[in-house]
Parts: C-alpha cells; structure tokens; sequence
C-alpha cells in the first residue's frame, strides 16, 4: 500500500504536467532554485567544520529549527500549497493509519523540497566530519530531522483543510501573512540591534536544543564535545 501511494503521487504530479506547460516551467524552476541553494549551504556547512564547535552548534541548531518551523508553518499561510497526495482526500479510503502515515511521508520526502531538505540535513555530517562519532550521529539525525520536517507538515496541513473551510480561518490567515510583510523590516532591525555584540545566538541555540524544533540538530555537537549523557536526552 506504502508503494501504491508513492506511485499516486508520481502519476498525478506527471497528469499535472501533461496538462500544463506552466506547471512543467514551474516545477524546473523549483527545482534549479533548490539546487542552487543547496549547493550553498552544502558549502556552507563543510566550512563550518574549520571553526569552533560553539559556533558550528549555533549555526547548525538555529539553521536547523528554521528549517522544521518553515516547514510546518507554511501549509498554515498556504494551504494546499502541494496537492499530489492530499490526506483530506485520502480519509474516505479503508487505509489503515499506519499504512496511511508512512506512505505521506515517504512521498514528501520524494518531493523536490523534501530531497533538499534530507540531503541538506546530511550535509550537517560535514561540519562535524574532524568528530568522526559525532559525524554518523549526524547522518542518523539528519533522517530523522527531515522526517519531522515531512510528518510534521503533513499534520498541519491536515489540519488547515479541516479548517480551511471556515471563513474565519482564512481571514485569519490572511493577516497572519500579511503582518509579518508589512513589519519585515523593523522586525529584521529590532532581532540584529537584540543580537549584536552580545552571546545572544550561543544562548537561543542552547535553548533551542531543548525543544522538538532545535533537539535533534545539537545531538551531534554534544557528541563531539563528549557530552554523550545530553546528547542522548536530546536525541530521546
């Protein structure tokens, strides 16, 4: 059945294709902008294993928990963003849960933002790539990281299309993106004036280790520091 999904979602995406040009124009372009950003931050990670674990740690814990966050805040702003295999559309099917769960998840990672976001998360072994413990540690975290990022984006977008229908929830989603656009920059401003010249970063990185959104991205620096007691409560 996991197999039967994986190949839906293939085949509606390739109908979609066939039925519009655009969507072919659209679906390359998505596709070179995420190699060209992964190929940044690839890049950007193996340096990072030229300096200090503080600062790798900080990068990657904050990075990382940016990446888990977009990915479950995006189905709220919006919803039906990726319609191959809708789970509204699957609910009045005999799947079994289970069945249903990994089979969404496995084809969001097969998706083109969900390839860059698992070979991204595996990049994070080059930064730690001098540790070699910490180095598979963080090829273990980085498929469970991307996982999350899938799983819990198809649990919000699951839930948007329930209440997606409700007049109310689509102003108020409105004005949840429209917020932050119009207070961009003030916003970018008060965070760098907040951070500048002061242990700000290191200390929301620490924080940040300790909740579902930065828990599994620290794993490896408390690796490589020895610190094998926190890595393995973070990692639970």
């Amino acid at each position: 059945m996991v197999a039967h999904l994986i190949r839906l979602r293939f085949l509606i995406l390739a109908n979609s294709l066939k039925k519009s040009p655009w969507q072919i124009v659209a679906t390359v372009l998505g596709a070179v902008y995420g190699v060209v950003v992964l190929g940044l931050v690839v890049a950007g990670l193996f340096v990072l294993s030229f300096g200090s674990i503080e600062i790798a740690r900080t990068i990657t814990v904050i990075g990382g928990s940016v990446a888990i966050l977009g990915w479950m805040l995006v189905p709220l702003v919006a919803a039906g963003v990726d319609q191959t295999i809708d789970p509204s559309r699957l609910a009045t099917f005999p799947i079994p849960l289970n069945t249903l769960l990994a089979g969404l998840a496995i084809s969001g990672v097969l998706g083109v933002a969900g390839v860059v976001t698992l070979i991204a998360s595996l990049a994070t072994a080059l930064t730690w790539v001098r540790y070699p413990l910490a180095a598979l540690a963080a090829i273990i975290c980085a498929a469970v990281a991307a996982l999350t990022c899938v799983v819990g984006s198809r649990a919000v977008a699951a839930m948007a299309t329930g209440l997606g229908s409700g007049r109310r929830f689509r102003e108020a989603r409105g004005i949840l993106l429209f917020i932050p656009l119009v207070l961009l920059g003030p916003i970018f401003f008060g965070l760098g004036a907040l951070f500048r010249g002061s242990d700000a970063w290191p200390t929301l990185a620490r924080v940040l280790g300790w909740t579902p959104l930065g828990a599994i991205w620290a794993v490896p620096s408390d690796i490589a520091t020895g610190d094998f007691g926190r890595a393995g409560l973070e990692f639970l």
